[in-house]
């Protein structure tokens, strides 16, 4: 019985997988726009505290939307 779940559960996780790269290719985009924002911004009116903290954290973001392309990009090799 436990058998005629395996399709089922294979059918899900590639749904929840698909639904998932979607997501994170709006958050990308979104990103990026979030980055071209930032760099259009008069650094004059801004804190250099704050600018710094931005910078950290835009590099901080950038890591992990990283690791999860290249943790899909191993997924899919094993496809």
């Amino acid at each position: 019985m436990g058998d005629c779940e395996i399709p089922r559960t294979i059918s899900k996780r590639a749904e929840d997988l698909a639904t998932f790269e979607r997501d994170l290719n709006s958050i990308k985009e979104q990103f990026e726009h979030l980055k071209q924002e930032d760099e259009d911004v008069d650094e004059d009116f801004i804190n250099p505290d704050t600018e710094a903290e931005i910078k950290k954290l835009v590099m901080e973001i950038e890591k992990k939307i990283n690791n999860f392309d290249a943790e899909k990009e191993e997924f899919d090799k094993m496809q």
